[in-house]
């Protein structure tokens, strides 16, 4: 009786992690679709604003953190860094679009397509983040956890 049990338990375990699985990739092909009828999926890929959210995200969970940190405890650092970092790569974009509006402008009137195209870049940071933050981290953290 005791191994039905367990067996029963494992088995609506395994359920209810392939039902946040499903929901994971529900969520993410919805957010693709929706980026893909905005602009197309390749507007919305920018290495060097990934690099910023992820590599600073890990970067600073790490120094808030350390190495004995949980893997919870973990995971809201890099979901708390991803945003901060998301944020900061937006303000590096604004200033970058400041320091080059003469190069973004066309026989002295401002090219609007590509201020823009370089706007965009500054955004992706920001969506990055609050993507890691919301969506991704939350759904690792609850297949980490038992239920």
């Amino acid at each position: 009786m005791i191994k039905l049990f367990w067996l029963m338990t494992k088995h609506i375990y395994k359920g209810k992690q392939m039902l946040k699985v499903l929901g994971l990739v529900g969520m993410l092909l919805i957010l693709a679709v929706a980026m893909n009828m905005a602009a197309g999926l390749g507007a919305f890929i920018d290495i060097n604003s990934i690099v910023i959210v992820f590599g600073g995200a890990a970067l600073f969970a790490l120094a808030v953190g350390g190495s004995t940190q949980s893997a919870s405890a973990a995971l809201d650092n890099l979901g708390t860094g991803a945003v901060y970092f998301g944020w900061l790569g937006f303000f590096i974009g604004v200033v970058a679009i400041a320091q080059n509006l003469d190069t973004i402008s066309d026989e002295g009137g401002l090219n609007v397509i590509r201020l823009g195209e370089a706007a965009s870049i500054g955004m992706l940071t920001v969506l990055y983040g609050y993507l890691t933050s919301w969506v991704v981290v939350p759904v690792i953290k609850s297949l980490t956890q038992d239920g």
